[in-house]
């Protein structure tokens, strides 16, 4: 088990990053992953999470430089096919090879194209 210092900075740095998400979620009209780590990729599935359960209609864009995000693309394909993944999903984000493609997707996005109800198949 931890010692105390050590549980007493994991909750100091669990309530910051809560914040710190928060603050980021609050004051954004959408949502962009350039290619990061850890913590982009847990940031990136968090809202995605929260915009399947309905938690938002913001736009979501990974920025697939160099094909960094290729192997999410092929994921959320097959999730879908599988259908863990709602199709009407595709919706509500995409995978832009560039920053004018993220752009386009910014001004032409239609939330209600991507509005559908928990549990909706198509």
């Amino acid at each position: 088990s931890p010692t105390p210092y050590v549980a007493h900075c994991y909750g100091v740095l669990l309530r910051r990053m809560t914040l710190r998400k928060k603050g980021l979620y609050d004051s954004g009209d959408a949502f962009i992953a350039a290619p990061g780590g850890l913590g982009t990729m847990e940031e990136i599935m968090e809202v995605l999470s929260w915009r399947q359960i309905g938690l938002h209609e913001k736009p979501i864009v990974f920025l697939n430089t160099r094909g960094f995000y290729d192997e999410i693309a092929r994921w959320m394909i097959k999730a879908m096919e599988e259908e863990f993944i709602i199709d009407r999903f595709k919706f509500t984000y995409t995978i832009a090879g560039s920053v004018g493609e993220a752009i386009d997707f910014l001004h032409k996005y239609d939330k209600s194209k991507a509005v559908f109800e928990i549990g909706q198949k198509t």
